[in-house]
């Protein structure tokens, strides 16, 4: 079932300034327009930039030169990093190649963590990654294997790095309609979930439950005992 967990609104005057690197897709387009429709700021990066010979000096230049084209005491507090890892790109389905594929999704995000992580003149940013098909839902078994080992690279760098405040949300292998609005709303009202499923417009999070045991004939429960003397 579905929890929905106690989230704090994010007001624009929070400043917080917000750097989508995607590849041209509606939905980052989206993400875009909703978070200036709320007086965010924006900078749309293109995935590209990550795969450059020199991607380093590459992203730097895009995160401070933000930082400079924003109008003096109005510098904002806070930097989130939104990288939306869709496979419905055309970018995306244009990669055939297994090898090939796992490179295109964990590349990029390699190479945007270093870079992040030997920044010192810039404070950590917060980073949210979005996929698709990373996890399986119990309504929905669809699993993208790629999607599925970023997800696992994140959990790494949550780990080492939890000064990024990761944040992983996985979309429905398929688009729907509520998909950039159901971003929009995690990026807007937090809580300490850090990985969240979105299925059929509804937040999913990941939760023990108890399971009741199947009847039926059980094996032998007489001790066993192995048997390591060599005779």
């Amino acid at each position: 079932e579905s929890i929905i967990a106690a989230q704090r609104p994010i007001e624009p005057g929070e400043e917080e300034h917000y750097f989508i690197l995607s590849e041209e897709n509606a939905l980052s387009r989206e993400l875009s327009e909703s978070l200036n429709s709320q007086g965010f700021s924006t900078t749309m990066i293109p995935k590209k930039v990550l795969g450059e010979e020199d991607h380093h000096n590459a992203l730097r230049k895009h995160l401070l030169g933000a930082q400079i084209d924003i109008p003096a005491g109005q510098n904002f507090r806070q930097t989130v990093i939104l990288y939306v890892a869709d496979s419905q790109s055309s970018a995306s389905r244009q990669v055939t190649d297994s090898l090939t594929l796992q490179q295109h999704h964990l590349s990029p995000v390699l190479h945007m963590f270093q870079i992040l992580a030997a920044e010192k003149e810039l404070p950590p940013p917060r980073v949210t990654v979005v996929t698709r098909a990373a996890q399986a839902d119990t309504d929905d078994r669809t699993l993208n294997p790629h999607a599925a080992t970023l997800w696992g690279m994140i959990r790494s760098v949550m780990l080492e790095h939890p000064e990024f405040k990761c944040k992983l949300i996985d979309l429905p292998a398929e688009p729907e309609q509520t998909d950039a609005a159901c971003v929009f709303r995690e990026l807007l009202y937090r809580d300490s979930e850090n990985q969240v499923l979105i299925r059929q417009g509804r937040r999913r999070l990941a939760r023990l439950t108890p399971q009741v045991l199947e009847t039926g004939p059980r094996h032998n429960s007489a001790i066993q005992r192995l048997d390591t003397s060599g005779r």
